[in-house]
């Protein structure tokens, strides 16, 4: 694999992790096949983001314009094979736009193209994008249990041990990075799994949705426009994530004398799944996962700009 100034990793590490995972799920749906169909659908909806992201895995020369137009694809897919879009988002004047389908739909591509991509920046720790995915697939499992949504259930842990098995290695060995298809893939899966969530009953909050995903959604935000900030492009790759200034500082003070990669990659595990646990631990509706949100994002703040200075 090329190496980039956004890697942090010292050895060369195989994109490969998107191909595996998307192989096991296909595997586990062609021995699951009696839960649903959903699982076919899904599948087939994923994989043009998933192939463009491929093809820049193999090439790391492919277009972004042709990379958005796959991401753009899939999420046309699985909104209307799946008939999942957001309807609310639980603030009474902006619901009022929320009415008119259209409007509905859109805000949904819009977050079903950012998804990936706020899983592609993650993907610079050894498992930390694909164990933020985990954990957020895990606690909307836990949603779809208490709302006895069975069959989403046993879709969403599919997904969850089709990326464990490469967690596990990833974690403990580094030498396969999930790579844009494997990013996509995890970003849409997860971001899809919410937005169906919210589809199945009114008591499923789509901020408890946000919450469980705020880590890497904000990861998104935030470094799109610092980077603007700084004159640079959006797309324009660094080492200046929130993961890579917390590793780069205990590389400095501990002189890589441990796996220090896999344990920043913990850290910020705990750090991204906390808002999550906190708000399903104590049943949180909104407009409480609204402050748990906000609470969220000083505290990312404030340690990114405490990391930054410790750096420079």
């Amino acid at each position: 694999m090329k190496t980039g100034i956004q890697k942090i990793h010292i050895e060369d590490s195989l994109r490969l992790g998107g191909f595996a995972i998307l192989t096991s799920i296909v595997i586990g749906s062609l021995i699951f096949n009696e839960y649903n169909s959903l699982n076919w659908l899904v599948i087939l909806s994923i994989f043009p983001a998933f192939f463009v992201g491929f093809i820049e895995d193999i090439t790391q020369s492919y277009p972004i314009r042709n990379r958005i137009i796959g991401l753009f694809v899939t999420s046309g897919l699985l909104i209307f094979l799946t008939n999942s879009y957001l309807s609310s988002i639980e603030i009474y004047y902006f619901d009022k736009f929320f009415d008119y389908t259209p409007v509905a739909i859109g805000f949904t591509f819009v977050g079903f193209i950012a998804m990936p991509n706020a899983w592609n920046f993650l993907d610079g720790l050894n498992g930390l994008a694909s164990g933020m995915g985990i954990i957020a697939l895990s606690m909307m499992s836990w949603i779809a249990f208490q709302n006895n949504h069975l069959y989403l259930l046993n879709l969403y842990l599919l997904f969850i041990y089709a990326i464990l098995g490469f967690w596990l290695i990833n974690i403990t060995r580094g030498k396969v990075f999930l790579g844009d298809s494997g990013s996509y893939l995890l970003g849409i899966l997860v971001g899809w799994s919410g937005v169906k969530l919210t589809t199945m009953g009114t008591n499923i909050s789509e901020w408890t949705i946000f919450v469980i995903i705020i880590y890497p959604a904000f990861e998104l935000i935030f470094s799109v426009f610092r980077r603007l900030y700084m004159f640079k492009s959006p797309f324009y790759p660094d080492n200046l994530h929130l993961h890579s200034l917390l590793y780069l500082i205990l590389k400095s003070k501990f002189n890589n004398n441990y796996n220090l990669n896999s344990i920043s990659s913990l850290i910020l595990l705990m750090f991204g799944a906390l808002p999550g646990f906190i708000a399903l631990s104590y049943s949180f509706v909104f407009p409480n996962t609204l402050y748990i949100a906000i609470i969220f994002i000083i505290f990312y703040l404030s340690l990114y700009l405490f990391l930054f200075k410790y750096r420079t």
